[in-house]
């Protein structure tokens, strides 16, 4: 959908620690046709087959959403990583993946769980123009949703796209 906030990323994300680095600014992609469209979770520009990292340690598990029909759909390939971070339960869901090379069990912050793929609803938004390639992310925090970007070190304030603190 064109009003998705796409973050501009280095690769995704260089680990250091549960330090997340992105670059300068956020994409705003705008088409009012969407513009009421809630997305819960955050969208990160990524290229084609670039590594998706771990944010926190935790247990990795890996999933594909399809439709009634078998095919894939929405989330497409998908890694789910629970942790337990600072006495709370974090649900990390990572989608839009590659079908192989998903991890599973327990990972470590910085650790590989998979590869940017297109699939789901991701190949045929981009086919398109609605989007470009990208992992999309969903935060739940002892069973709430929560925004991605409180698990990033990195602050970027929503408005401007303008990164308000780096990672160091």
């Amino acid at each position: 959908m064109k009003n998705y906030k796409i973050i501009a990323a280095f690769t995704f994300f260089l680990i250091l620690g549960i330090c997340a680095c992105f670059s300068q600014t956020i994409n705003y992609l705008t088409d009012t046709e969407f513009d009421d469209i809630k997305v819960d979770g955050v969208d990160i520009k990524n290229p084609p087959e670039a590594p998706i990292y771990a944010i926190y340690d935790g247990v990795a598990s890996k999933h594909t959403q399809t439709d009634e029909d078998g095919n894939l759909d929405g989330a497409g390939y998908y890694s789910v990583i629970k942790s337990k971070v600072n006495g709370k339960n974090v649900r990390m869901v990572y989608f839009h993946l590659q079908k192989d090379n998903r991890t599973t069990g327990v990972v470590k912050a910085g650790d590989i769980i998979g590869y940017q793929g297109d699939s789901g609803n991701l190949k045929n938004a981009i086919g398109q123009g609605h989007t470009v390639s990208h992992v999309h992310i969903k935060t739940q925090v002892n069973g709430a949703n929560d925004d991605p970007l409180n698990h990033i070190k990195t602050k970027i304030d929503p408005k401007t796209g303008k990164v308000i603190n780096r990672c160091n």
